[in-house]
Order: C-alpha cells, then sequence, then structure tokens
C-alpha cells in the first residue's frame, strides 16, 4: 500500500492528471456540520457529547494549514483492492470515482480500524515516508478516519430511517 500511495502521489501524477481532466476535491461521507446537527437525534446524551468533542477536535486539526495536495485515489478502502493471497502483494487498485487533489493523509483514512493497535497504519506510514521523504500527520489521519467514521455512521442511519418509514407505510396500503 505505501508503494502504491507514494507513486499515486508523486507531484507529476497530479499535474498530469489536471492537465487532462477537471478534478475534484474528494470528500469522505460527512462534514462536521452535519454530523453535529443530524446525529444528536440517534444518540444519547453522552455519546454525542463525545462526537461534539471529536467534531471539534477534528476542525481544529483539518483548520490547519494542509500540505501540498496530491493526488489522491479518495477511497482506499479493503472493498477496492486486489491482492494475491499467496505473496500479499498488490494486484489492483479499483474505483477512482473519489479521486482528486487533496492532503496525502486522506489516502490513510481507512487504515486505523484494521488494528486495535495502530500498528498497520503506522507501518504504511513508516514505509511511505521512507520511499518519498514527506511526513504523514497522523493526526490528520485519525481527523479525517473520525470524520469518516462518523459520516458512514449518519448515512446509513439517515438511510435505514428513510427505509423503515417507506416499508412502515407500504405496509398500511391495502
Amino acid at each position: 500500500l505505501a508503494s502504491f500511495l507514494a507513486l499515486l502521489h508523486e507531484p507529476l501524477v497530479l499535474d498530469t492528471v489536471r492537465a487532462a481532466a477537471p478534478l475534484v476535491v474528494p470528500e469522505p461521507q460527512g462534514r462536521t456540520d452535519a454530523i453535529r446537527d443530524r446525529l444528536g437525534r440517534f444518540l444519547d446524551r453522552r455519546r454525542m457529547q463525545l462526537v461534539l468533542g471529536w467534531c471539534d477536535w477534528v476542525d481544529e486539526v483539518l483548520g490547519g494549514r494542509p500540505p501540498e495536495p496530491v493526488l489522491a485515489h479518495g477511497d482506499l478502502h479493503g472493498y477496492n483492492q486486489v491482492w494475491d493471497r499467496g505473496s500479499w502483494t498488490l494486484r489492483l487498485v479499483a474505483d477512482f470515482e473519489s479521486s482528486g487533489p487533496t492532503d496525502p493523509e486522506y489516502d490513510f483514512r481507512y487504515f486505523p480500524p484494521h488494528d486495535s493497535s495502530g500498528a498497520f497504519v503506522t507501518a504504511i506510514r513508516d514505509a511511505y515516508m521512507e520511499l518519498t521523504g514527506r511526513t504523514v500527520d497522523m493526526a490528520r489521519v485519525l481527523a479525517w478516519h473520525i470524520r469518516t467514521a462518523l459520516g458512514d455512521a449518519l448515512w446509513r442511519i439517515l438511510g435505514f430511517a428513510v427505509l423503515h418509514m417507506i416499508t412502515r407505510g407500504m405496509g398500511s396500503r391495502p
């Protein structure tokens, strides 16, 4: 993963893609304002206080000066990776639909939950930094991860709520 990201994040790649097509900055599933406004209906007071604190921290971290943009994949979760199980070699990365210019840490956002110790994301970060000479700010990685996870939770909850309203309404029809 570090090798793939190091190649994708080369400045020439972003310059080449920018010259060929218009790009949109990728965004995770939820903004902190939407998370603050909408998630509270589904959480008790204690959990919502935690969420509000996380959103404040995310805004503080991501509100700082971002690093130089790279061409980020934008959606580098496990379902968009094909691995050779014999050699554990990355064979394919799919779904570049969300690709665009943003900070390199954005592409690391799906890695933190892969193990509770943080060793997985740390190993990828360390190899990436060695290959690129760039610094990866783990606070930014975690901030992007929190926005992604909470935004995804909100998206799923709202989708379930709409589906419930539709199916409940269908059940009352003749």
